[in-house]
């Protein structure tokens, strides 16, 4: 099945940009590869929130082997069903995949993933079957089409996972730490106890304008009914998970002396993904 890429604005710029560097080969595809990656690596989270809990659109998205994933027959044998939107050449993409595909083959009796390139011209379905043998992956891989439009991708990867019911449970821009927190997200919608959850999760990244990353900061995280304190690693990285999603205040109990940050512009509410703590001098 052929898919019929959109050329909106941003896709119009880029293969304009792909004309201009056809001339250099593949060091042009190369050079305008990096240069996509580094802006998308370079934008602000998006807001998900609107999503969450929402019911997700009822997709119906072309595959390498030639058939066609769509959301409400997979949920006829599945509980929960991924959907992982990706580009070729997104690095923390290829990074995630081989922790996602360890989690499906345990459990792919009761879930499915089905993974797209969101890419705008730079792949093709002949692409697609080369990447996933390349990397062999044994989920669905295919093509972003227009009967997702209307869930927010402003990066890569985006992933949304979809419950029993069709309801977007969790959804995300930025990739999996590691296959524990991936799987500890699909599980929580198993089982014959599920009766619908929010759940949200949360990578707090500490660093200097310079990009120094900070480890041992202290973020305590407080609500009606949550007081907890994350402690940044080496990687100047914290994580947090809950199955109750809301809205949470956050603040450092550390702060380095003589610093300040930006902590009062972080809102923590539906929304999954990378929370950026910048600390600065005063």
């Amino acid at each position: 099945m052929e898919q019929k890429k959109k050329k909106g604005g941003a896709g119009r710029v880029i293969l304009i940009i792909l004309i201009v560097l056809a001339a250099l080969g593949a060091a042009g595809y190369f050079a305008l590869r990096a240069f996509i990656q580094s802006k998308i690596e370079s934008m602000g989270v998006p807001d998900l929130s609107s999503s969450i809990s929402q019911k997700a659109p009822d997709f119906a998205l072309p595959l390498t082997d030639g058939s066609e994933a769509k959301l409400s027959e997979l949920l006829q044998d599945h509980e929960v069903v991924v959907l992982n939107i990706f580009a070729s050449w997104c690095g923390p993409c290829e990074k995630e995949f081989p922790e996602m595909e360890a989690v499906y083959k345990k459990y792919k009796d009761k879930m499915e993933i089905v993974a797209v390139s969101g890419d705008l011209v730079l792949d093709s379905m002949d692409d697609m079957i080369k990447y996933k043998e390349e990397h062999g992956l044994t989920f669905q891989i295919g093509m972003k089409n227009e009967s997702i439009d209307s869930l927010t991708v402003g990066g890569f990867p985006t992933t949304y996972i979809i419950d029993r019911n069709g309801n977007i449970a969790y959804g995300r821009t930025g990739a999996f730490l590691n296959g524990e927190e991936f799987e500890k997200i699909v599980t929580s919608l198993m089982g014959d106890d599920y009766k619908g959850k929010q759940i949200a999760s949360y990578i707090f990244l500490v660093r200097d304008k310079g990009n120094k990353l900070y480890p041992g900061i202290q973020i305590h995280l407080s609500s009606d009914t949550v007081d907890e304190i994350l402690t940044t690693g080496e990687d100047g990285m914290a994580n947090y998970y809950t199955e109750d999603a809301h809205d949470l205040k956050v603040e450092i109990l550390n702060l380095p002396e003589g610093y300040t940050s930006n902590i009062d512009e972080i809102t923590v509410g539906l929304d999954s993904g990378a929370k950026m703590i910048t600390i600065e001098k005063k």
